[in-house]
């Protein structure tokens, strides 16, 4: 079994090579993915105007309303998903924002 710091619990069967890349794969990924999950949890329902969409691996998809400045909305995003835990003292994820009206033509936005 591998047990990463959040408690999370993946059971382990088969062979030694292929139960070493996945307890590699969980250690690795599954804390970003338990701090997306709270950073969603945060900011969701916290403005009516800025709510969060869709997680994709460690990026949290938002919509934020027009007049909105570009600083303002990635401000809030970037508070929401800054944090620590109990479980990881000191461990936070950086956050690099950028806006745009979609994907493809998404603006860095320096804060």
């Amino acid at each position: 079994m591998v047990r990463p710091p959040h408690g999370y619990a993946l059971l382990s069967f088969g062979h030694d090579e292929d139960r070493m890349k996945q307890a590699a794969a969980v250690w690795g990924s599954q804390p970003i993915a338990h701090f997306t999950k709270l950073a969603l949890i945060k900011l969701w329902g916290q403005a009516p105007e800025k709510w969060p969409v869709l997680q994709v691996h460690d990026e949290i998809l938002t919509y934020v309303r027009r007049g909105i400045s570009p600083e303002e909305g990635c401000a809030w995003l970037r508070d929401g998903m800054c944090f620590e835990t109990p479980e990881m003292p000191g461990f936070s994820i950086p956050v690099d924002t950028s806006y745009g009206d979609n994907w493809s033509q998404q603006v860095k936005v320096k804060l």
